[in-house]
């Protein structure tokens, strides 16, 4: 059996850099199982907190036993404008050009979106070394999620090059893979022919609380109240996220005459300024900057409620693939969510509440049960939801459902 494995993700990033993401976690799974593998990974990525630099196409580093190759290309500020596009295409048509003579050709390729367009460099691997398999991996659906949460047309040019490499992806992959649970039901409605189908979801990082800091009496003082009830959001302040639901579900909670409540938001975004102007007049929602990504847990477990959101689209009916979730549940709080779709791990593992996507007043109904609700409860219910992150969300476990299928 060849084990060398070679993984194509524009976005993948290492601890090293700023994060660690999925790819990486599961690369040093692998290695641990007596594989060997390899990373191609962009510079093009505006989450990178540090970039490598380098002048020539490629750079080649080994991390944790994991080699990396970073395929050179450009900065970019906007991350929704078309400069991010056009570095997929960079990164795609620069990897053509990787040769090494130390390195001979994978037994698995894994091509991972978001960018679909690297599928066309898996295809052209396997084309040399047939007897290799090639796994396509999706983590966000494009180009629905275009159309559903950008407002493309589904004729807008961009949309119709992408469906082209998604179909193309789909119908050259070996098996197909995705972090939401039902991705398999929008993979059936664009494909004419069979398919083999996996969901190997979100994990949570292996050193997340191991590395974690705990936020200081001082900071604890000016970012909490000294008492009442918290409802907690760390993430993105973006349009996808529907905050503007929380908003107004903390005024419908004002109109009560209730003062204890507060709502803390943690993070940045192309929205905030939206949402400060809805917030205008509302003393119990604050707006906290990024905080390092060390003390995020810490600022989660000092929360009683920690809530998150996403727009009523079709997009959803196939789950959702939130990291966000992982980090809530690690910290033991229940999760409160405003999400209309398909969702099976709050549910089936009754660690929160789910209330429907841009419904203000159910979302109130529901908060106000929580703050009314005995301290133990929420406890138990946060509980639930970090023992099911530890032992069934771990990369090890995932690591060995992505082996099977090698």
């Amino acid at each position: 059996m060849n084990k060398k494995i070679w993984i194509i993700c524009h976005y993948a990033s290492p601890a090293k850099y700023g994060f660690g993401t999925r790819h990486f976690f599961l690369a040093e799974e692998f290695i641990k199982m007596g594989y060997e593998v390899t990373i191609f990974a962009s510079v093009s990525n505006f989450q990178l907190r540090v970039r490598p630099s380098f002048k020539s196409l490629f750079l080649e580093e080994i991390i944790n036993g994991v080699k990396v190759v970073w395929v050179n290309g450009f900065r970019y500020s906007d991350k929704s404008g078309f400069m991010r596009v056009l570095s997929w295409f960079v990164f795609s048509i620069f990897l053509l050009f990787y040769r090494s003579e130390k390195t001979s050709k994978p037994g698995t390729i894994i091509v991972s979106s978001i960018s679909l367009i690297p599928v066309i460099n898996g295809w052209l691997i396997k084309k040399s070394s047939p007897s290799s398999k090639l796994i396509m991996e999706i983590r966000d659906i494009w180009p629905l999620t275009l159309t559903d949460i950008g407002g493309y047309s589904k004729y807008h040019p961009l949309v119709v090059l992408l469906g082209w490499f998604e179909k193309f992806g789909y119908s050259k992959a070996d098996h197909i893979v995705a972090t939401m649970p039902k991705a398999d039901l929008h993979i059936r409605s664009v494909m004419s022919k069979s398919f083999t189908y996996t969901c190997i979801p979100q994990g949570i990082d292996p050193g997340y609380l191991e590395n974690r800091i705990d936020i200081s009496a001082d900071e604890k003082k000016m970012l909490f109240p000294e008492k009442g009830f918290v409802v907690g959001y760390a993430g993105a302040l973006g349009i996808s996220n529907s905050l503007e639901t929380l908003i107004e579900a903390a005024g419908i909670i004002n109109n009560t005459g209730i003062t204890d409540i507060y709502f803390l938001l943690v993070g940045d975004g192309n929205a905030k300024d939206t949402l400060l102007r809805l917030s205008e007049g509302k003393a119990n929602i604050s707006f906290i900057p990024k905080i390092p990504r060390n003390k995020v847990q810490s600022f989660l477990e000092n929360c009683d409620v920690l809530y998150d959101s996403v727009r009523p689209v079709k997009l959803y009916n196939y789950g959702l693939s939130r990291n966000k979730w992982m980090d809530y549940m690690l910290s033991g709080k229940p999760l409160l969510v405003s999400f209309s779709g398909y969702d099976e791990l709050i549910v089936e593992n009754n660690c929160g509440t789910i209330v429907p996507a841009g419904d203000p007043v159910k979302l109130a109904e529901a908060i106000l049960e929580y703050y009314t609700m005995e301290k133990h409860k929420r406890e138990e219910i946060g509980y639930r939801g970090r023992k099911f992150v530890l032992e069934k969300r771990n990369f090890e476990s995932l690591a060995k459902e992505y082996v099977k299928l090698f």
